[in-house]
């Protein structure tokens, strides 16, 4: 059993990690999530637009769903979730920047 699930996953969390420390959404991308890889730097470089603690946000949110969201789980439908989240928080800290004088 346990060979099996070993074949089934064809990435390193580790790797992943670093990928997303680099460059945010890299390391979605070498798990073959190009939606959510795309989508995490999207909003990171969104955040540089809108403000710098935002991007900050997101990109460690990367990094963290990077080494642990499995592909592979059918549990993790979420992962389209945590993209959506990466957006909300962006424009909630981008709507507080400019509120906040």
């Amino acid at each position: 059993m346990q060979r099996n699930s070993a074949q089934r996953q064809r990435w390193n969390p580790g790797v992943a990690a670093v990928l997303s420390f680099v460059i945010p959404g890299l390391g979605q991308i070498y798990k073959r999530q190009l939606l959510d890889g795309f989508g995490f730097l999207f909003f990171y470089v969104a955040g540089f637009y809108f403000f710098v603690v935002a991007s900050v946000f997101v990109w460690m949110w990367s990094v963290y769903n990077a080494a642990t969201f499995d592909p592979n789980q059918p549990s993790v439908a979420s992962s389209k979730a945590t993209v959506l989240f990466s957006g909300a928080l962006l424009l909630l800290t981008a709507a507080l920047a400019y509120w906040i004088p």
